[in-house]
């Protein structure tokens, strides 16, 4: 079973976090685990001195004020016997929270979900995307509807296509984490793997035309058996595990299918994987990872792989 054993929970609004920290602590409480609870503000620029001074200590005073807000909530965890930090940063909240997660070897960053949302679509904000994009550690994104009643479905969605070192090691860690949480917080997994074919993606693209539909048929029922295989084989050593699993192979282009999986079945949580086929830096999240959280209104728990160096340094 995977355990989180030194979680950070990155403010940006004690109010609008309350169920983040919640969850934080529950997880923490549940692995034994060290819990830090941080802020991070740019309302002031700390490196100008004289603007500061000018302002009459207000640097000081905004992180006096964060020092004692994040105090307050650590202290009930403490008496409950759970070790817990708090930090007050400044600069850029991503940079920051980055820069904490290297120095102090954190293997998980929670925090909440910050933007507008409707029903069909969840806008996080910069930070957030900054650090589903670079952080090297897993990141969960508390989502603006969950609530306090635990996750009860949580969809691990898998890509079994891809069959490199780095793509099944993914996937295993994936399942790995989802298994995990379905396992302590008694939940049904459900595995999705989307799917469509060369030879579809022809006869909708601007070569339509260049195979018949016999031939697209074909060539559909030939990629499905494939990713049944694929699919079948990446989550064998996980169906013997005290977990609801229940196995989904979608057809359909994966940044439609996936979002719809995820409304239609109203998943309280989406684990994925969002590391690009690139080399380019900056560039560590690929187009169909954030097409894809870009529409849902579920908390989502965002991977990258084992040895993933972020180009924050």
């Amino acid at each position: 079973m995977r355990r989180f054993k030194n979680i950070l929970l990155l403010f940006e609004d004690v109010i609008e976090a309350d169920q983040a920290f919640r969850r934080a602590a529950q997880l923490a409480e549940r692995n034994n685990a060290m819990l830090t609870l941080a802020h991070c503000t740019e309302a002031v620029q700390v490196d100008d001195v004289a603007g500061v001074a000018a302002a009459g200590g207000t640097w000081t005073a905004l992180q006096d004020e964060w020092h004692e807000q994040l105090e307050g909530l650590a202290a009930p965890l403490r008496k409950d016997g759970l070790a817990v930090r708090t930090v007050v940063l400044g600069g850029i909240p991503f940079r920051e929270a980055i820069g904490l997660v290297q120095q102090r070897g954190h293997d998980l960053l929670i925090k909440a979900a910050r933007g507008s949302h409707g029903p069909r679509q969840l806008l996080f904000g910069s930070t957030d995307l900054h650090l589903i994009r670079k952080c090297p550690c897993p990141v969960w994104i508390h989502g603006n509807r969950a609530g306090d009643g635990g996750y009860g479905r949580i969809m691990a969605a898998v890509d079994v296509s891809d069959t490199t070192p780095v793509g099944e090691a993914m996937s295993r860690l994936i399942l790995d984490l989802a298994t995990s949480l379905g396992e302590t917080e008694d939940s049904d997994v459900h595995v999705v793997h989307a799917w469509s074919s060369v030879g579809e993606r022809m006869m909708t693209a601007a070569r339509r035309g260049l195979l018949s539909q016999a031939e697209v048929a074909r060539d559909v029922a030939a990629e499905e058996v494939r990713r049944q295989t694929l699919f079948e084989a990446t989550v064998a050593p996980y169906l013997k595990l005290p977990v609801r699993l229940h196995l989904h192979l979608l057809h359909g282009d994966p940044r439609e299918v996936l979002p719809l999986f995820v409304v239609d079945r109203q998943m309280d949580l989406l684990v994925m994987g969002t590391l690009a086929r690139t080399s380019i830096p900056g560039f560590f999240i690929g187009n169909t990872a954030e097409d894809v959280l870009r529409q849902v209104d579920a908390s989502v728990l965002t991977l990258k792989p084992e040895g993933f160096r972020s180009p924050v340094q």
